[in-house]
């Protein structure tokens, strides 16, 4: 029998490695997709096909990230369901969240087939790039519906604390996707098309295998075909906890495609080099984006505190800053914050992060204020670790200390 690790029992610290390895090696398969399918269009064809595959990320998250971001919002109401052990709520979830991806796929493919070529021609794509980035996006947004619903088992796979599973599966579409490319692009020579085909039957055997293990999946959160549909309070839930992260993605790769619109203005050369950059740097990011998802969220009391108390401070010392839990959240609130911000995580998320602030960078912090000010900096700084992705915020920066 295979040795299951949780998350609400026994040590936190090894569950939480044993659940974040595989969600990290899953994002660096993912991001082979279209590094691979660069390296192929531009070995076996030309710079143009190099330049129109490049340049696609940012106009393919465009269309997909607002609806990831209520994948994600639904995977935070099933783990709540899968940790209170309320199965029904769970289904009932499960089976919406199921049903509401397959008519957003369906409608992204409308979508993104028929606007891909004006959002480009708006996009200031040269004209000798623009046939084959038509193509490609074309090709591509024909299986949107296969990316949509393999987000959402994943989403599933993993609220309820599957990671392995998925890995698996992008382990296998990955290899399918090389193998594919190099058949299509480098025997057949069917163009820059092929690749676009070769990395969406790929995203479909990834999702295909996901659904199946949820058919063959443990009872409780087993999906049945026949109660596919739209339970509309579910929905609600849905809409209410991923909206927030739905926005934050679509400002996000809309900031994305007006950058990517100047690059095109400066040629073919500026679009293969920029993509092959945006390749590289998404995967250095990688790791700190899967703490992200491993840890934000809930916690449980006994979780937070458990985690508290691993913390050494910058002093040596080990005591917590705020051992307390009420009287933070009441500091927090005086300093007009607030304990649970919109449903993206719950207070005992925030009051590990303050601690682990207080920890890390208590004397940074304590040099520039003491008191209410001092815990409304580490509220601060503790929002930005916690919904902040990819790392980027610096309390150097922020407060012009020199590095």
């Amino acid at each position: 029998m295979q040795k299951e690790h949780s998350l609400t029992q026994g040590p936190i610290a090894k569950g939480l490695l044993m659940f974040a390895l595989p969600v990290f090696f899953g994002n660096l398969f993912q991001q082979f997709y279209n590094a691979f399918d660069s390296w192929c269009v531009g070995f076996f064809i030309d710079d143009y096909a190099l330049g129109a595959v490049g340049s696609s990320a940012s106009l393919i998250f465009l269309f997909v990230g607002f609806f990831n971001g209520l994948a994600m919002g639904a995977g935070v109401i099933i783990a709540r369901h899968y940790g209170a052990k309320d199965f029904h709520a769970l289904k009932q979830v499960m089976h919406t969240v199921v049903a509401f991806g397959l008519i957003v796929g369906a409608f992204l493919t409308v979508i993104g087939v028929s606007l891909s070529p004006i959002i480009l021609r708006l996009m200031n794509t040269p004209k000798n790039i623009l046939p084959q980035s038509r193509i490609y996006f074309r090709y591509y947004f024909c299986g949107a519906i296969f990316t949509v619903m393999y987000n959402i088992f994943v989403g599933i796979l993993h609220a309820v604390g599957d990671s392995k599973h998925p890995l698996y599966y992008l382990i296998i579409a990955t290899f399918v996707n090389v193998v594919l490319d190099l058949l299509f692009v480098g025997y057949f020579g069917w163009g820059v098309g092929a690749a676009a085909m070769a990395t969406t039957l790929s995203q479909g055997v990834s999702a295909f295998l996901c659904f199946l293990r949820l058919l063959r999946a443990d009872e409780n959160y087993r999906l049945e075909v026949k109660k596919i549909r739209i339970h509309w309070p579910s929905l609600k839930l849905v809409v209410r906890y991923g909206l927030p992260s739905g926005v934050q993605f679509s400002v996000i790769s809309l900031a994305n495609v007006v950058v990517q619109s100047n690059i095109n203005s400066f040629g073919k050369a500026a679009m293969a080099g920029c993509g092959g950059n945006s390749n590289s740097s998404t995967q250095t990011t990688t790791a700190a984006a899967t703490v992200a998802t491993t840890t934000s969220g809930e916690l449980t009391e006994a979780e937070a505190k458990e985690l508290t108390s691993h913390l050494e401070n910058y002093d040596k010392t080990t005591y917590p800053k705020w051992p307390n839990a009420q009287m933070l959240f009441d500091t927090v609130k005086g300093a007009g914050g607030e304990p649970e911000e919109k449903g993206r995580f719950n207070k005992w998320v925030l009051f590990f992060a303050m601690n682990m602030i207080h920890s890390d960078y208590g004397g940074v912090l304590s040099s520039l204020a003491n008191g209410a000010e001092y815990a409304k900096l580490c509220y601060k700084m503790a929002l930005a670790w916690i919904l902040d992705p990819d790392r980027k915020h610096s309390i150097r920066h922020e407060y012009g200390l020199e590095c």
